[in-house]
């Protein structure tokens, strides 16, 4: 009896292991089939998306540093009307020395400016009792035309002008 038990058991055991077997087989079949099918597409997504990144990607690095480029040239120009400002309002420098002084603003420091793109004036104001002096700056800067672009005939650049201008007060009192 316990023979017959345990030859049962043994059987029993052999066809659950078979069953199991069949079972594991059939499912690790599929899913690799399933997998192998899902990674060709991973990879051809992959490849696409590549591909959009070198497009996108310089465009996006370009108009980034256009961007830096313009932000720099609107601050400097700003600083540089401020100190010709004062040194007119000191009135210790003549029209022609002012603007020797802020040309050379623009040859130091980073970034180097085109010193011949640059236009600077003054003129006298007046704030309620204060006289004052205005001085304007003006830079012209060649930027690449982002809506006009052309990999094959090259792309177009556009001037922009950038004004900046300072009022410094006197500090005498007229009446």
């Amino acid at each position: 009896m316990k023979n017959k038990l345990k030859i049962i058991q043994v059987v029993i055991l052999n066809e659950v292991k078979n069953l199991i077997g069949k079972i594991l087989r059939r499912w690790l079949r599929m899913t690799t089939s399933r997998f192998t099918l899902h990674a060709s597409r991973i990879k051809g997504q992959a490849f696409a998306e590549f591909i959009i990144a070198l497009i996108v990607l310089p465009l996006f690095i370009t108009g980034t540093i256009t961007i830096a480029r313009m932000f720099m040239v609107n601050m400097r120009l700003h600083q540089a009307a401020r100190h010709g400002a004062f040194l007119m309002a000191t009135r210790r420098v003549t029209e022609s020395n002012m603007k020797n002084e802020v040309r050379r603003y623009f040859t130091q420091g980073y970034p180097k400016f085109n010193t011949s793109e640059i236009t600077i004036n003054r003129e006298d104001v007046r704030v309620g009792l204060i006289a004052g002096d205005r001085v304007i700056v003006t830079y012209r800067l060649r930027i690449f035309d982002l809506g006009k672009l052309s990999f094959w005939k090259g792309t177009s650049k556009v001037e922009k002008r950038f004004t900046q201008s300072a009022v410094c007060g006197r500090a005498s009192f007229t009446s």
